[in-house]
């Protein structure tokens, strides 16, 4: 081989790398163009996750840095890649199917590692794993993980928030995340947990570390600073807020201009993290982009085109299902109103209240229904969806607070037979009530949500539709013994009027 072929053959391959990173980039935007649309929609109007926008750009600039070493890495592909891709491109439909916005966010990184792995090979997506992992920063999915920190971080606020009070001789009782002073009593909400904001602290600290720091333990001291800190200045944004309310200086409870909004959290950590870079870079030179590697073989390697068109046909079919398939609505096979009056021996004027689930879910039908007689009344809820989508899911916010401190119970019902509810009780106001509930999907009973949402997944696949019913039955006091009875029958009259 002349010297000028020599020249001519790793920047060819280098160009073909480029031009196949593009296609399957490409893919993935068009497999993903629903989700992305939904995630850039939250950046913009939710200030928690604001960072989002920063997120690709960063990803990009952590990829550009790795361009020397990238350029002397064989792009041969990896099969092992294809199931991984497989397995994504699957939740994501099944996320779809179902409704779950969380199952389509967290099905993005093995589709993208997995597109990486097939089409590329181990050792690029070994050199670029640390920048594609960091996409995950730009999901919305992580209140999911963060969800059970809340209320610790909660409780650690409202009691340093107090004990700082007490110091600045203010009078403070802090009863749980409330802090009671003599004219007022600031709630710690869970929206003021800072923890939300940790996240956004996380996502800028960690690159930011990576790039300007090259040992490990300052990398560490500058991301679990900056994160401390920040929930330390939750606690000081409680103090001031509550040194602002007994003063009577603010009309705001979050203080003049509004700044004590719990966003403080994350400012008090960048300025850690910048802070910090300047103080630990000292002594050291950062992270260079890695040097290009010399191609041992002058010839150009053997690119295998089968990947890339497999990975191209996966993305291209999972797209065209996701962004254009929809379920036909399914309506109920009778009006609920024609619901029978007389239930287990409890009667009904007949004078049915709207769903409680239409005015926040859009609901498409549902009624609340009381049945009362001599042992109390009995409250019938239903809200039913003739098809679902994102923000009108059969599992929601709603339908999850029933959920929360509920247990299982097999019913008998009048026809014979046994299904599996919810049980609830709650107390309030010295008053205890009962409540059973579940979904009908398909005309199945389901207990369980997440049963729920692979009934409604798989009926959406198979073009059966999404349409699926919540159901809730209360009562107090004496009213409680014939709740039971009163499901038991219930159910198979239901499975008249829903699909």
């Amino acid at each position: 081989m002349g010297a000028a072929e020599k020249t001519f053959a790793a920047p060819y391959a280098w160009n073909m790398t480029a031009v196949r990173a593009a296609l399957v980039s490409l893919g993935i935007l068009f497999c993903y163009a629903s989700l992305f649309s939904t995630l850039v929609g939250t950046w913009w109007t939710n200030p928690v996750y604001s960072h989002g926008f920063l997120i690709p750009l960063i990803s990009a600039y952590l990829i550009w840095r790795k361009r020397g070493a990238l350029k002397g890495l064989p792009a041969s592909g990896g099969l092992w890649g294809a199931p991984l891709l497989a397995i994504g491109l699957a939740a994501f439909i099944m996320g779809r199917a179902a409704g779950v916005l969380a199952l389509e966010e967290l099905s993005l990184m093995p589709a993208i590692l997995g597109a990486a792995a097939f089409v590329f090979g181990w050792p690029f997506l070994k050199a670029l794993l640390f920048p594609l992992l960091y996409l995950a920063f730009m999901l919305t999915s992580w209140g999911e993980f963060t969800e059970r920190l809340h209320y610790p971080f909660q409780n650690f606020s409202a009691g340093l928030g107090a004990k700082l009070l007490q110091v600045m001789s203010i009078p403070a009782y802090r009863e749980s995340i409330y802090i009671e002073l003599p004219n007022v009593t600031l709630e710690v909400a869970k929206v003021c947990s800072g923890v939300n904001y940790l996240v956004s602290v996380a996502a800028i600290g960690i690159p930011l570390s990576y790039m300007a720091l090259s040992s490990w333990w300052r990398r560490l001291a500058l991301v679990g600073g900056a994160l401390l800190m920040s929930v330390l200045a939750n606690s000081v944004r409680v103090t001031l807020i509550g040194f602002l309310s007994y003063y009577n200086l603010a009309g705001d409870l979050h203080g003049p201009l509004h700044v004590l909004h719990a966003m403080v959290v994350s400012f008090a950590g960048y300025i850690v993290l910048f802070a910090g870079v300047w103080i630990l870079s000292k002594g050291e030179q950062g992270r260079k982009a890695e040097e290009g590697v010399t191609i041992r073989d002058e010839a150009a390697p053997r690119v295998r085109r089968a990947p890339l068109v497999i990975a191209l046909v996966f993305l291209a079919v999972a797209g065209l299902y996701v962004n254009f398939h929809s379920n036909a609505p399914v309506p109920l096979k009778e009006d609920l109103r024609m619901l029978p009056l007389k239930v287990n021996g409890l009667t009904s004027s007949g004078v049915d209240a709207p769903d409680p689930m239409k005015k926040d879910l859009g609901t498409d039908q549902g009624l609340s229904r009381t049945y009362s007689g001599a042992g109390g009344a009995i409250t019938l809820n239903i809200s039913y969806f003739e098809s679902q989508s994102q923000g009108r899911e059969l599992v929601n916010s709603r339908s999850a607070a029933f959920h929360q401190g509920s247990t299982a119970l097999p019913l008998r019902l009048a026809t014979g037979g046994e299904v599996a509810v919810n049980e609830k009780i709650t107390e309030a106001n010295g008053r205890e009530t009962k409540t059973l509930f579940w979904y009908m999907i398909n005309g199945k009973v389901v207990a369980g949500r997440y049963d729920a949402l692979f009934h409604t997944a798989l009926n959406s696949v198979l073009g059966r539709g999404t349409g699926g019913a919540f159901i809730s039955i209360s009562a107090e006091g004496a009213a409680e013994a014939a709740l039971d009875g009163f499901a038991g029958e219930m159910i198979p009259e239901l499975t008249r009027f829903i699909p």
